[in-house]
């Protein structure tokens, strides 16, 4: 049997970067290869929202085949990325285990969307650099940060904020569905003019 052919994003990157159109590249190969792809996100740069969004159904898809496809990335920020999008299976445990922040995300063509745990100020994976910088590595138009289930905020939660806002530049970064005590903790310390908020419509 052939080993697993190891290729990187930008020798098979399609034109329109959809998941739809990474989907297809990836397959088309895979077929070229016996169905068994390592995808090297190493000195990846940024790597496009579609092409996270593809990998669960190219993964699905070659194994029907009776194929694989893994992923190597030894960046703690990628693998922070692989982690957050559900991913953990594709990656080899050689590396360490990747920093979860226990959030739940979604991919699209252009954007992502991350929905906050009620909990996530107790969580002291937020200290380290990983737990934003992972957002720094992802090409994409738009990311929404979704604060439905936090009541207030603290420092830990704020510095977290504005570090994913700095990493995402220069894609727009939105808090949605914060609640209305979350709203005036943010108009007092003035960081409205810094995030943009969009306020839970039942406040």
């Amino acid at each position: 049997m052939n080993l697993p052919h190891r290729l990187h994003p930008e020798t098979i990157a399609p034109i329109q970067r959809t998941r739809a159109a990474w989907n297809q590249a990836l397959l088309g190969a895979a077929s070229a290869a016996d169905n068994r792809l390592i995808l090297d996100l190493d000195a990846a740069g940024r790597i496009d929202a579609g092409l996270i969004a593809s990998l669960a159904l190219v993964e699905q898809e070659l194994v029907r085949r009776g194929g694989t496809l893994r992923l190597h990335a030894t960046d703690p920020n990628v693998r922070a990325l692989i982690a957050l999008a559900g991913l953990l299976r594709l990656l080899p445990a050689a590396g360490g285990p990747p920093l979860d922040l226990l959030c739940a995300t979604t991919f699209g063509d252009d954007q992502i969307s991350v929905r906050v745990q009620h909990d996530i100020g107790l969580n002291p994976r937020l200290s380290n650099p990983a737990s934003h910088g992972w957002i720094g590595c992802v090409a994409m138009l738009r990311a929404t940060i979704d604060l439905g289930e936090l009541s207030h905020v603290n420092s830990v939660i704020v510095a977290w904020l504005l570090q994913l806002a700095q990493a995402a530049k220069p894609a727009e970064l939105v808090l949605i569905n914060v609640n209305c005590q979350v709203v005036i903790q943010f108009n007092q310390l003035r960081l409205n003019h810094v995030l943009k908020v969009q306020a839970r419509a039942d406040g």
